[in-house]
């Protein structure tokens, strides 16, 4: 019992008097919520209501961390010693992650140039945070991931939404140059990108950095897909491009596709001291400092064997293939070939003025969403969500024998379209 010896009933009976609460700030009014994150809690409570969902939603591996991940975390629970640490993260581990760039891309790099967080996400919010300001323009190539207009909305920035549709889901060096104003502050590049899959060719990223130079731009380059790419070519971050890139990118990575370590929620930036600095005073009225034991089970994912990550790729690249031959014999779907991430993104419009089997009218890529998870038991996210609303995101994140009955599914619902009336 709290408050011993004190008297609340005067406090108790405080009333209102009808009179409305004060006004949520304007800032968050218009803030969406994450549609991956709310079609894959519908998917998660249908199936806890014991209906039998099939969930292509996922952004996260399905395999589990790898074992000495988990046993260098156990090892320092067991010794007892779980304090705080420096804002930026452990000393240790920033230099680490700086050094995986710096030996990548023959780059100087020191622990000065890193900073850790509480998942990839948060360091990108972070990083909106310490460079954006009111009235600043944010250039966002469409598709993109769901969070990127929300964070600058919340840093008080406008975003720019940039189409690539017309040239096949890639940043056209061209139609960023039109969408540049005096108010541009920031270009946001997503490579493999969620949702797509697709890699930005090294000649595109090139001018792109080119035109970001030219114009003063920050660039915030996400790279949380870099590890799983399933082409031949080597990736290349920005920061491999020079002097001139290397001193106005942001890089944002994370430990949760790579390691399997969603859960954990630690990730890390790597960009111009002066900039991590400032990240980290932000930081410092978030969370003091990410998870402690997440670092350190960061610093043995980082420093660690690296050879389950290959086998988590391999694994990866076959769940791809297999899902890219389901949909590309899907009648009227149309899917660029992904060589990164675990997502496809078809084309799905030839079925939009029809009728689901269950009756409801396909008028975008949220009826088709809701209507396979209704109908055929089956959890997609709706391109609506990236801003590419001719498209379904599935994700190949889970098993040969899933992937092979959902798409089954998705087959057998598409046969049953009704005609347009």
């Amino acid at each position: 019992m709290f408050a011993q010896g004190v008297d609340l009933r005067a406090a108790s009976s405080l009333d209102s008097h009808d009179r409305p609460l004060p006004a949520l700030a304007e800032r968050v009014r218009d803030v969406a919520d994450s549609t991956t994150l709310v079609m894959s809690a519908r998917a998660k409570a249908m199936k806890a209501a014991g209906v039998d969902v099939i969930n292509l939603t996922a952004g996260e591996p399905d395999f589990p961390t790898p074992r000495p991940i988990v046993d260098a975390a156990l090892a320092f629970l067991e010794a007892g010693q779980v304090k705080y640490t420096p804002t930026l993260g452990l000393p240790e581990l920033r230099a680490a992650a700086a050094r995986r760039y710096a030996e990548t891309y023959g780059v100087a790099l020191a622990a000065d140039n890193a900073i850790f967080g509480c998942g990839g996400k948060h360091v990108l919010y972070t990083a909106f945070q310490a460079l954006c300001g009111d009235g600043d323009e944010v250039l966002i190539p469409s598709p993109y991931w769901v969070s990127y207009p929300e964070m600058a909305r919340l840093s008080s920035a406008r975003p720019v939404i940039v189409p690539t549709a017309q040239s096949g889901y890639v940043l056209d060096p061209d139609a960023l140059r039109a969408a540049i104003t005096p108010r541009s502050r920031v270009l946001v590049l997503n490579s493999p990108s969620n949702p797509t899959g697709l890699r930005l060719p090294l000649a595109t990223l090139t001018e792109l950095m080119r035109i970001a130079i030219e114009h003063n731009l920050w660039v915030f380059s996400d790279e949380i897909y870099d590890q799983l790419c399933y082409d031949a070519e080597p990736y290349v971050s920005p920061i491999a491009l020079g002097k001139g890139a290397v001193e106005r990118t942001v890089v944002v990575n994370s430990l949760s596709k790579t390691y399997s370590m969603t859960g954990w929620r630690i990730g890390y930036a790597i960009g111009p001291a002066a900039v991590i600095e400032a990240m980290g005073r932000v930081q410092a009225h978030e969370t003091s400092n990410p998870c402690t034991i997440s670092q350190v089970a960061a610093l043995e994912a980082l420093t660690g064997d690296q050879t389950t990550t290959a086998a988590m790729r391999e694994r990866f690249d076959a769940r791809r293939r297999l899902m890219l031959d389901w949909v590309r014999r899907l009648p009227g779907w149309i899917c660029p070939e992904p060589q990164g991430a675990f997502y496809v993104f078809p084309r799905v419009d030839s079925i939009y003025g029809r009728r689901s089997p269950g009756g409801r009218w396909l008028q975008g890529s949220l009826d088709v969403a809701l209507a396979l998870m209704e109908e055929a038991h089956v959890a997609t996210v709706p391109g609506v969500a990236f801003g590419e609303d001719a498209c379904l995101r599935l994700s190949y994140a889970t098993s040969r024998a899933l992937i092979d009955e959902g798409m089954r599914r998705v087959a057998a619902w598409l046969e049953q379209l009704q005609p347009s009336s």
